[in-house]
């Protein structure tokens, strides 16, 4: 049957890097060049802010902070970036399925007001914190997506 992305499409040949674990293929393009985001506050009227998501080397670890404007790969310098841990991920939730009560209420209002493209936005939990992530692109948003579900079974 092939490899599929969350929308059921074949993967191509450009989209899997064969012969990788989904944390090699997450370490090469977070380590290496980050993925930028829209970060979106709790708050139903907290703002969106592009952030920069990074893992660390042994791909242990998600890291976001405010991406430095000279250099969009690195974070900006003076501020404090987060962090968590993947193994403490408890739950990872695509836009869509708000029903399943994974998404954050925050980031499901925005959704039904229309001001988010929900069809790119993952929602990870921890036992400390949530991060609600919108994706710039749909490669983004099915690379983030396939290789985190990959890593979290």
């Amino acid at each position: 049957m092939g490899l599929r992305t969350p929308s059921g499409k074949p993967k191509g040949r450009n989209s899997v890097l064969l012969g990788k674990s989904p944390q090699e293929r997450l370490s090469d393009r977070l380590c290496t060049q980050g993925m930028v985001f829209n970060k979106h506050a709790r708050s139903v009227f907290g703002g969106v802010s592009k952030r920069l998501l990074r893992c660390d080397l042994g791909c242990l670890k998600l890291v976001w902070g405010e991406i430095d404007e000279e250099d969009p790969t690195r974070f900006k310098k003076g501020t404090t970036t987060k962090t968590m841990m993947i193994a403490n991920i408890t739950s990872m939730a695509i836009g869509t399925d708000v029903a399943s009560g994974q998404v954050s209420p925050s980031l499901a209002k925005k959704g039904k007001s229309g001001s988010v493209d929900m069809s790119l936005c993952i929602t990870l939990k921890d036992a400390e914190r949530s991060l609600d992530l919108e994706c710039q692109n749909r490669n983004d948003f099915e690379f983030l997506f396939s290789n985190l579900s990959a890593i979290l079974v």
